[in-house]
């Protein structure tokens, strides 16, 4: 059996911010998962100057906040 250990310094603000990364790794995934099924699906509409179109990106960003936000991601603390 193989196995991996992670160290980080979580007084290390660098490294604070990897341990983030690699804890919410299985959320982040989830969440592009669900962009790429559901999200994705519901942007068919060809004519971008339509209201419709526009109505659509502005449904899917709410969406992609929503998402990020049940579970527990916040963007900016892992970038």
């Amino acid at each position: 059996m193989s196995k991996a250990i992670l160290e980080f310094n979580l007084d290390d603000p660098d490294d604070n911010r990897h341990h983030l990364q690699c804890v919410k790794a299985k959320d982040m995934a989830i969440v592009l998962w669900n962009l790429r099924t559901d999200l994705l699906g519901r942007m068919k509409i060809t004519d971008r100057d339509s209201q419709e179109y526009v109505n659509g990106v502005e449904d899917t960003v709410r969406e992609v906040y929503k998402m990020l936000n049940e579970w527990d991601i916040n963007v900016d603390e892992l970038n």
